[in-house]
């Protein structure tokens, strides 16, 4: 319902609370803020899966919005990897789980593997992605 317009007629880019903008050639997704002496921005692009929150002791909404573009640059820019996705798939689940299970029987490292980032790959490790994935 967030995302859905529900009154196009009265505001054709306004969801339930949550609002599209169109910044920098970016259709983004969120919602904003602020009181004296602050401003939030919080936007998502679904069309990279992407998102920035801000938060600024700041009232100049143009300074937070050079802010915001150059946060999404970044990460337009950048290869993240997702901690547990060992196959590097996108996806987290059983597949991932049977490779660090073979990790450990080889007892071979992998940092994606390293939940809790003890530099051991092991059984924690297994629990640790075993829980994400039932959550």
């Amino acid at each position: 319902m967030i995302k859905e317009i529900h009154y196009p007629n009265v505001a054709s880019q306004q969801g339930l609370i949550w609002y599209y903008k169109n910044e920098n050639g970016r259709m983004l997704f969120g919602h904003n803020g602020g009181d004296l002496g602050s401003l939030t921005e919080m936007f998502i692009s679904y069309t990279n899966n992407i998102g920035v929150v801000l938060l600024s002791n700041s009232s100049n909404y143009n300074a937070i919005a050079q802010i915001e573009n150059a946060v999404l640059n970044f990460a337009e820019e950048t290869d993240f990897v997702i901690m547990g996705d060992i196959n590097l798939d996108n996806v987290i689940n059983i597949q991932d789980v049977i490779l660090i299970v073979n990790l450990i029987m080889i007892g071979e490292y992998n940092s994606y593997a390293d939940f809790n980032l003890d530099n051991i790959v092991d059984v924690l490790d297994v629990v640790q992605i075993v829980n994400m994935i039932l959550n």
